[in-house]
Parts: structure tokens; C-alpha cells; sequence
């Protein structure tokens, strides 16, 4: 499967992603290495790729648990889910009300991926694990770049990694430079930053896998 090639506009459903196509997950020092980021936000993907992995783990072995008492509570699960994730985050980004938003609609969301699909072997293994954990981790600590930068940058830029694995819309927008509060159009997407958070859920086809990344001026 190709590191950053959509899977179509059937995708258009809240992390439903890897119900209509089962992306493959890419190993982390490949996946961020690639990228035209700093060694610092490289380690920090990492790590935060990990603990999402630790969480993710959890909810899926919750979710059999529940398999085997006969009755799959997907709200339950994400509460839980929700509530160790919120543990560590705070660590790596601050909660403001759109990171906070954002939480609880992945949460949610996954859960109920995982409670649909828990018969199928794909919903519960670690190739699901690391595609949720290293794609999420983008979601947020791009997120968090971007309100940093916000504070004393004026200008955004656009990156592609041009391999012949780069998705056209992405391609289109490479190098493309436009003040800090303005939106990139990519496809049918407005987007502050690669993996924005704002239309992960609406624009997948645009977020996952996407190996972009924005420097600011």
C-alpha cells in the first residue's frame, strides 16, 4: 500500500477509513523519518505514537471483554479510552476546547470501529494499532505546531515528498506559501496544516497516511 496514497472518496465517514480499506500502517522511523521535520519532532511523534499504541491496545482488549459477556458497549469503551488517553496527553499538547472536541470524537469513533468489526481480525490487530497511533499522533502535535507557530509567525509553507507515492492534491499544493490564519485548498479540503484535526473526520481522504508537512516563516 502506498505511504500516502488516498483510498478513495467512499472514505467520507468519521474514521471509517479502515472500514472501507484496510491501509496498511508504515514502522514510525520510516513513517516520520521521511518527513522534512526536526530530529526533536521526529522522537516526539514517536513517543506519542507509543502511548496512543498503549491506549489503543487497551480499548480493543476491552472491547473483547465485553465480546465474551455477550454485550459490546462502544459508549462505555470510549469513556474508558477517553479517560486513559487524557493521563498522558496533557504532556505533549494543550487542552484547548478544539484538541478537547477532537478527543472525544476519536475516541468515540474508534470504539465504535472496533466494536462493528471486532470479529474481524484486521479491527483488532497491530498493523490497526500502529496506522491509528501514527496517523493520530500527526493530528495532534501538528495541531499543537500550528498554535505555536501562530505566535509569532507570519507565513505557512506546504511540503509534499515527491516519490510517485504523493497523493495529486497534495502534489498541487507543494511549496505553496500563504499567510499563517489562511487555508490551504487541497481536494475539496480547507486545511491549516497537514493532518488538520478540523477535517480529519470530514476530509480522511486528505489526512491518512499523509506525509506533508508545513514550515513557518
Amino acid at each position: 500500500r502506498s505511504s500516502d496514497l488516498g483510498a478513495g472518496d467512499d472514505m467520507a465517514q468519521i474514521f471509517g477509513f479502515d472500514e472501507i480499506e484496510k491501509i496498511r500502517s508504515m514502522p514510525y522511523n520510516s513513517f516520520f523519518g521521511e518527513m522534512g521535520i526536526t530530529d526533536k519532532q521526529k522522537k516526539e511523534r514517536i513517543e506519542f505514537s507509543k502511548k496512543i499504541e498503549d491506549d489503543m491496545r487497551f480499548l480493543i482488549l476491552l472491547i473483547l471483554i465485553m465480546k465474551e459477556t455477550g454485550r459490546v458497549d462502544a459508549k462505555k469503551a470510549a469513556e474508558q479510552f477517553e479517560t486513559k488517553l487524557l493521563k498522558w496527553i496533557a504532556r505533549y499538547i494543550d487542552l484547548d476546547s478544539e484538541t478537547k472536541a477532537y478527543i472525544s470524537d476519536f475516541c468515540l469513533s474508534t470504539a465504535q470501529v472496533t466494536a462493528d468489526h471486532v470479529n474481524e481480525k484486521y479491527y483488532v490487530s497491530e498493523d490497526r494499532i500502529r496506522l491509528v497511533s501514527e496517523n493520530t499522533a500527526l493530528d495532534f502535535l501538528n495541531h499543537k505546531d500550528f498554535k505555536e507557530a501562530t505566535e509569532n509567525k507570519t507565513y505557512k509553507t506546504w511540503n509534499t515528498i515527491i516519490d510517485g507515492k504523493e497523493r495529486e492534491t497534495h502534489h498541487k499544493e507543494n511549496q505553496t506559501t500563504i499567510p499563517i490564519n489562511n487555508y490551504f485548498l487541497v481536494g475539496k479540503a480547507l486545511m491549516r496544516y497537514p493532518h488538520d484535526m478540523a477535517v480529519t473526520f470530514t476530509n480522511p481522504e486528505e489526512v491518512i497516511n499523509c506525509r506533508c508537512w508545513v514550515t513557518y516563516s
